[in-house]
């Protein structure tokens, strides 16, 4: 890394689509730890989707169309 980036990166990601060895290459450009969704299945699967998408569709307004703007 070049002396006047940052120390570290950290990542959070929705879809970890990492192909082959990805996380190897990232590590040593500086990227720390990996946060990924378990949207794609994946080793650094941190956040569940499930519940946060259950959450948002028991509290919309039930009247709107799903994507609707609420307020």
């Amino acid at each position: 890394m070049n002396p006047a980036s940052a120390a570290a990166v950290d990542v959070a990601v929705t879809h970890a689509l990492f192909v082959g060895d990805a996380l190897a290459v990232m590590q040593p450009a500086g990227v720390g730890t990996v946060w990924s969704t378990d949207s794609v299945p994946h080793a650094n699967n941190a956040v569940a989707l499930a519940p946060l998408l259950a959450g948002a569709l028991h509290s919309r307004d039930r009247s709107a169309p799903l994507g609707a703007a609420t307020p």
